[in-house]
């Protein structure tokens, strides 16, 4: 540590401390350049620590809390006030982790009679791609929802069997 009459580094000047131990001293200042990752390189190792916490929370919080019970629960109220338990796990599924490519959403095909489960393309100027599955109900295509979502985060498997 530089003490107050020794020059401080400016910003974004790499410090490292020398083998032995002595004061502290650019990077530049050895036979060796250190070089920063990429931008590209950033935003990788950012997304690869993202989706690690999500796993975590997922593995840990979620799939623990999915149990027959919360499911009946939401096939009951599938809008409106849920427990915690429920709450916690449509929270999860419901924010599909920084992709916008690949998340579900509810279409009203028909207005106050017909709704369906649509995916969201990813690019800019291109409509959600329509699934198979149609409902006559708003509830009933909320519950479709949470189920496929399920289903695909592998939510489902203990609950069937």
């Amino acid at each position: 540590m530089p003490n107050a009459r020794q020059a401080i580094p400016s910003y974004g000047a790499w410090i490292a401390a020398d083998p032995m131990g002595s004061a502290a001293q650019p990077i530049g200042t050895r036979r060796s350049m250190m070089t920063l990752p990429s931008l590209a390189e950033q935003y990788e190792r950012e997304a690869a620590a993202f989706r690690q916490t999500e796993d975590f929370i997922l593995d840990n919080e979620i799939r623990p809390r999915i149990t027959a019970e919360i499911i009946e629960e939401h096939r009951r109220l599938p809008v409106g006030k849920h427990s915690d338990e429920l709450e916690r796990i449509l929270i999860y599924l419901r924010k599909h982790h920084m992709v916008m490519a690949g998340k579900y959403i509810l279409v009203c095909t028909v207005p106050h009679q017909e709704w369906c489960i649509a995916e969201i393309t990813g690019e800019p100027d291109q409509p959600p791609r329509l699934l198979d599955e149609t409902y006559s109900d708003r509830f009933e295509a909320e519950h479709g929802l949470f189920v496929k979502r399920l289903r695909d985060n592998g939510l489902l498997n203990r609950i069937e069997e």
